[in-house]
């Protein structure tokens, strides 16, 4: 199966955090799959769901790093990849490994920055991406666990998901 990404929302500012964006339901989006989540990945081994409320700084990459790849955190062709991905860094749901190569299917699907911008955007997070995935407190991972969700597929076996 192809990665897909499931988007009933937008984002707007974080009214807390100057740094953070929001995700925000649309209202006039279909609710039929999944409905309490607002941003889905899903691939062959997994679904992941993030619900309505959840803040993202936009991947955890140093600022210098962004001016080098010369796009914004919150480019609409970055901003829900990182969306799922800080959902997997914050709630260490998953290794830091599995979560940078979802983020970088992700970044694959249109639309979606040029070859060399993903490849910078990957490599910045095996490098430094372990410096935020590690300063997470318990508190902050019991938080984002409320509104992050990963479901193995091959747990679902003989499980009807509703499409």
């Amino acid at each position: 199966m192809k990665p897909t990404l499931i988007k009933t929302c937008g984002y707007r500012p974080n009214p807390d955090n100057d740094y953070e964006v929001e995700l925000q339901m649309d209202t006039h989006a279909p609710k039929d799959w999944l409905p309490e989540f607002c941003l889905i990945y899903e691939d062959d081994k997994r679904i992941i769901g993030i619900k309505e409320g959840f803040t993202s700084d936009g991947m955890s990459l140093p600022v210098l790093s962004w001016s080098i790849i010369r796009i914004s955190p919150f480019d609409r062709r970055t901003a829900f990849g990182g969306f799922i991905h800080d959902g997997l860094y914050r709630s260490h749901l998953l290794p830091q490994y599995d979560s940078d190569v979802i983020l970088n299917n992700i970044l694959c699907i249109p639309p979606s920055p040029n070859w060399i911008q993903r490849q910078l955007i990957y490599q910045n997070l095996r490098w430094f991406g372990h410096i935020a995935y590690n300063s997470k407190t318990d508190a902050e991972i019991e938080h984002a666990r409320k509104f992050v969700t990963v479901i193995e597929k091959r747990k679902l076996t003989g499980t009807v998901i509703k499409k």
